[in-house]
């Protein structure tokens, strides 16, 4: 039995076997060994008997044990750390290196990537080799670009992984890339090197070529066109960015798959008019090839240089063209070069997209009463958005239910824009007048892009923000719409394939569309540095208390992906900017919506800052109510209790006039306790009762937690917020000796990252985000 595609089937294994390894391998490292081997043992045995029963060699077999096999191997080295000897974390050391990359970023700094090299440590004086890239963060110097030879000094940090659900796994991007630490340093001394390197003539190339767009067309449209053409984004406006993205035409700021075909459409139509078509065709994947490496190899890039070399090889060799075989190929070449592509949102999204593009034609065979123009167009949008819609919401958890309409107008366009780009670009050193004239219809197609995006966001339900789906619902979903599109290239009649396959589609819209809601109540304690954030969600009603730093990197990508728009109460327990700093930047984002703003009624925190956040709130109709000791906020089953402080507080003492909270659901209580201090705590200690959660004070303060207050409260697990490496030595070493010697668990979030909390009747789950994916990643 021979199967159809064996390619794909040999992909399919391979990247299933990956990605389970990615996962299983460091939580049941026998029990998945074994199933690997027995698979592959089961396999081989099948194929034998095959062989005997048919009396043909059949080769399939052990090639699927192979893949099998392939993809556990290179799931262990994607696991494997970069450096087998870790440097210190949060070490002084010096290093020396040659620059791999400068890029300019904010505060009057620049990013540097070094190629691996050799680092001192401070301390001991020990110099290790190390294998890994190092991103340095150092002053703006406009005389450091790539190759230059340079010396550092500075602290040296190992990339962690992300201690929030929804926040950015830098670990893991920095990873696929090679990279294992930062270190935010200051140069010493540098060398410029009169040795041309191609990474270098390709910098400047790129930097001369920016300068001639950022010449030629206004600020925000020349960051389009850089975005597009060149692949860089650090110019790119912030609100045109979001504003694409709401609508689903963000793929236009990366250089995909599209951006190459029409490159390479374009380069043939020239050069096969002065040469041979073979010699054109050399030509335009030598060129092809030289643009993916200029623009920085990305994944959607590679996977189309790689689909269009596969097919262009098979006309050379006279063999017929498939275009999901070339699509498999492009996938196990640069899965073998670096398996941790699998995980990453440009691979997920390029390949999927691709894949919906080749699956859903013959879905619209059937609407003959449409022009063929215009059905090719409505096949290709709707394709893509089914097929990546799974990808869109787990990593960036909203979409827009216009994107397929949005892109009916914008795909078609992307030729002129593209083109009209390159070459306006380039004829810009020969006529000024001919490139002013090219990327003048570039801007006006630009233009109307953002007034299409504008109309769309003014439509009912524009934009979709569901949150993150559980990966099963997902798989589901996948599965579903899978095999339709599979069914209906088999033998039954052409309307039954076509009712199964709709019928498919149907039904993985509705689980998409009903299946992503979680009505569990969840506390979270967020890990956001040096600061506090609690929010809880008991099913639509969310309250948040308190608001540290970090906001668009921790609080909102939290918020989005449990998909909150609405926040029910918010309550400030005192103004000190750790406290205030992202509820203030949750009531200017446009994004949420806040109903009411609960404060302490006492004089002492009417400061400037918290009359800003009053505003904020004020500005979008939502209710400001001071409340003190004795106030009570019902709602459903859970009720608010405010325990301190009494009207009667004065003095300045914001710290110690906190607002402090006890939440209590059913059975279970938490007690917050913002930055009261020990008098405070001694003010209420007679009226307070053991608790389940309590949120120690002040970041682990000694100030504060004395120890008639602990033994009172006796909380089952006490949670303390703050930063690695603050500069205040939280927490200090009293307070966690009280915790000890009172035997009460205690967890910091600097170590365990968010700690989640689900409520329920009978019992409570605790969950440590960061110490859940050490399990899978660290060893």
């Amino acid at each position: 039995m021979k199967p159809t595609r064996p390619l794909a089937w040999l992909t399919v294994v391979f990247s299933v076997t990956l990605v389970a390894t990615l996962f299983l391998d460091r939580q049941a490292p026998a029990l998945w060994r074994g199933l690997v081997l027995s698979a592959g043992a089961v396999i081989l045995a099948g194929g034998r008997a095959l062989w005997k029963k048919s009396g043909f060699p059949n080769p399939f077999p052990i090639l699927l044990a192979l893949a099998i096999l392939t993809g556990y191997l290179e799931g262990v080295r994607a696991l494997s750390p970069i450096d087998p000897e870790s440097l210190p974390d949060g070490g002084q050391v010096e290093m020396e290196g040659v620059v791999l990359s400068a890029q300019p970023a904010s505060s009057g700094k620049m990013k540097l990537t070094l190629a691996p090299a050799y680092v001192v440590l401070r301390e001991s004086q020990e110099k290790r080799r190390t294998k890994s890239k190092i991103i340095a963060w150092v002053s703006d110097n406009a005389e450091i670009t790539s190759g230059t030879r340079v010396a550092l000094r500075g602290t040296l940090y190992e990339i962690q992984l992300p201690g929030t659900p929804g926040e950015f796994n830098a670990y893991l991007y920095y990873k696929t890339r090679g990279i294992a630490y930062t270190c935010q340093a200051a140069v010493t001394r540098y060398q410029e090197t009169d040795k041309l390197t191609l990474r270098g003539c390709m910098d400047r190339l790129r930097e001369r070529l920016a300068r001639r767009i950022n010449g030629l067309l206004p600020e925000k449209e020349a960051g389009i066109v850089n975005a597009m053409i060149f692949g860089e984004e650090s110019h790119m406006d912030p609100e045109v960015k979001r504003l694409y993205q709401n609508v689903g035409i963000a793929h236009i700021l990366a250089i995909s798959g599209l951006h190459v075909h029409i490159l390479y459409y374009a380069l043939y139509a020239i050069l096969s008019k002065g040469v041979s078509k073979r010699t054109a065709t050399g030509l335009c994947l030598s060129i092809l090839w030289g643009y993916c490496i200029f623009t920085g190899a990305a994944i959607s890039t590679l996977r189309a240089v790689l689909m269009i070399t596969v097919d262009i090889s098979a006309s050379i060799l006279f063999r017929p063209k498939d275009p999901i075989n070339a699509l498999c190929l492009a996938a196990l070449l640069i899965l073998l070069y670096q398996p941790l592509y699998i995980l990453d949102p440009g691979f997920q999204l390029s390949f999927s997209a691709v894949a919906g593009l080749m699956a859903t034609p013959a879905l619209f065979d059937r609407l003959y009463w449409v022009p063929k123009r215009i059905r090719k167009g409505i096949q290709g949008s709707f394709g893509v958005t089914l097929a990546t819609a799974p990808v869109t919401l787990y990593h960036f958890y909203k979409l827009s239910p216009y994107s397929a309409l949005a892109n009916l107008f914008v795909v078609p366009t992307m030729n002129l824009v593209v083109i009209g780009s390159i070459v306006g670009c380039l004829v810009s050193g020969i006529s000024e007048f001919a490139a002013e004239v090219l990327l003048g219809s570039v801007y006006w197609i630009l233009r109307s892009y953002e007034w299409l995006c504008q109309c769309i966001l003014k439509l009912p339900f524009s934009v979709w923000r569901p949150g993150r789906p559980a990966m099963g619902k997902l798989l589901i979903y996948s599965c579903i719409l899978a095999a339709g599109v599979v069914y209906y290239t088999k033998r039954p009649s052409t309307r039954q394939r076509y009712r199964c396959a709709m019928a498919a589609t149907v039904t993985s819209g509705i689980l998409f569309l009903s299946l992503w809601r979680n009505n569990a109540t969840v506390a979270a304690f967020l890990d956001v540095g040096q600061g506090d954030c609690f929010i809880l969600q008991q099913g639509d009603s969310v309250y948040v208390v308190d608001g540290g730093p970090n906001y668009d990197s921790v609080m909102k990508p939290y918020l989005q992906s449990r998909g909150i728009r609405t926040i029910e109460g918010m309550f400030l327990s005192h103004p000190d900017f750790d406290h205030l700093e992202s509820l203030l930047a949750l009531a200017r984002d446009p994004d949420f919506s806040v109903n009411a703003l609960y404060l302490a009624d006492v004089a002492v925190q009417d400061t400037e800052a918290r009359k800003e956040l009053e505003m904020a709130v004020a500005a979008q109709d939502g209710r400001i109510q001071r409340i003190s000791a004795g106030d009570q906020l019902n709602a459903g089953s859970l009720t608010v209790d405010c325990l301190w402080p009494t009207a009667e507080v004065g003095g300045t003492d914001i710290n110690g006039s906190s607002l402090v909270l006890r939440l209590q659901f059913h059975r279970w209580s938490l007690l917050l306790t913002g930055d009261m201090d020990l008098a405070a705590e001694e003010a209420v200690v007679d009226g307070l009762s053991p608790c389940t959660v309590l949120k120690i004070a002040h970041h682990g303060s000694r100030t504060a937690s004395g120890y008639e207050f602990l033994k009172t409260t006796a909380p089952s697990l006490a949670v303390i917020s703050c930063e690695r490496g603050n500069r205040y030595g939280h927490p200090h070493a009293e307070v966690l000796q009280r915790l000890d010697a009172l035997e009460i668990p205690w967890r910091v979030t600097e170590d365990t990252g968010s700690i989640l909390i689900t409520l329920k009747k009978g019992c409570v789950q605790y969950r440590e985000y960061r110490k859940d994916l050490e399990c899978i990643w660290r060893e």
